[in-house]
This record gives structure tokens, C-alpha cells and sequence, in this order.
């Protein structure tokens, strides 16, 4: 079992930063996306769950390995542009629900929505 969370050669977090709250602050086209997104894969290999809400519209990407070609993680999309199935704003409960009750990870892309509130 994976002790450590590996974001690159030389930089590993311990796998109880997966219950932290981590921000990734930077310039634009700094890596940030990169990182969060290797965050993501890594937990997913040491079988935490995690949930990425997505307001651009990036994280489909989860599902292609860096070749872009070659599968990546086997995770659901709900909305967006690329997502499995539509992503309603009235359908959060249900979703919780589902994300909660199955422990599933799950990319929540709500570039789609039209405002704010949704």
C-alpha cells in the first residue's frame, strides 16, 4: 500500500493530505491544472476518493494517459461538454447522494451551467 502521495521526483505529500485542504496558487500556464490533476491521479491510485468540480471545463482529461491517446483514470464526467451524462443544477442532492452512498471519485464540470447559481 502507497504511503505517499508522488506530484513529481522530488515532491511527495503524505497520504493524510488527502483529508487537507490544499489550494494551488500560481500565474497563469504555472502548472497548476498539472497538479491538482496529478493530485487526482495519485489518490486515485491509493484508492481515496475525490471529487473535482470543474468550472472550465479541463478535467475530462483525467481519462487520457499524458500520451493523450492511451486510456487514463476509468472515471465518471457528469456535465460539460464531455461529460457521461448532463449535470442538472436541481440534481445536486441526488448526486451527493450517489457520490457519498457509492464512494466513487467523480469530475462535477460545470462549465456548462448558465450562472452562478446554478
Amino acid at each position: 500500500m502507497r504511503t505517499k502521495l508522488k506530484l513529481a521526483d522530488d515532491l511527495s505529500l503524505p497520504i493524510e493530505a488527502a483529508t487537507e485542504s490544499i489550494a494551488f496558487l500560481g500565474r497563469k500556464g504555472s502548472g497548476k491544472s498539472y497538479t491538482a490533476h496529478k493530485l487526482a491521479e495519485e489518490m486515485h491510485r491509493c484508492g481515496i476518493q475525490f471529487v473535482a468540480i470543474d468550472p472550465v471545463g479541463i478535467w475530462y482529461g483525467l481519462r487520457l494517459a499524458a500520451d493523450g491517446k492511451s486510456p487514463g483514470l476509468p472515471i465518471p464526467i457528469l456535465g460539460g461538454l464531455h461529460g457521461d451524462i448532463p449535470l442538472e443544477a436541481t440534481g445536486g442532492a441526488l448526486i451527493a447522494d450517489l457520490i457519498v452512498d457509492r464512494g466513487v471519485s467523480v469530475v462535477l464540470d460545470v462549465s456548462q451551467f448558465e450562472s452562478d447559481a446554478d
